[in-house]
């Protein structure tokens, strides 16, 4: 099994303590689905305009889905 970088578990931290899941966060910030999946699943690396991205998504939970 691959080691996540330290980048790509805050973004899932990130993300699940915000309520985002992989497929509305993508589309959210421009990345394909499967690019950001093969991201978060340590398959590509992680990018500073990326992490920037997910780091700047908004708080979800409680919002409209």
């Amino acid at each position: 099994m691959k080691t996540l970088s330290q980048d790509v578990l805050r973004a899932r931290r990130h993300l699940a303590a915000t309520g985002w899941s992989y497929r509305k966060a993508c589309a959210e910030i421009g990345y394909s689905y499967t690019h950001f999946v093969f991201i978060m699943t340590g398959r590509r690396e992680m990018t500073v305009p990326l992490m920037k991205k997910v780091m700047a998504l908004p708080n979800r939970k409680g919002g409209a889905a």
